[in-house]
């Protein structure tokens, strides 16, 4: 439960610290721990978008790309052939 979320809150934090953090809540009105526990509907999700494009967050959406971990070796077993 909460794990686009949750994504969305480690994402900001990540790029702009616990200050960036702190203002998405206040906009928002759901703290971190509520988030986490929250299903992830999409009026929900959509809300806490909105707040970060208000803010002038930057948030990038993630992708379904191959891990880093697997391009490295993808890379390395290329290289060796």
């Amino acid at each position: 439960m909460g794990k686009e979320l949750m994504a969305i809150y480690q994402s900001i934090e990540e790029q702009y610290g616990k200050i960036g953090l702190y203002r998405l809540v206040v906009k928002t009105k759901i703290s971190k721990s509520k988030a986490k526990n929250s299903p992830d509907t999409p009026e929900l999700i959509d809300l806490v978008k909105r707040s970060v494009e208000t803010l002038g967050f930057n948030y990038i959406e993630p992708t379904k790309s191959k891990s880093r971990l697997k391009r490295i070796r993808d890379l390395i077993r290329r290289q060796r052939n």
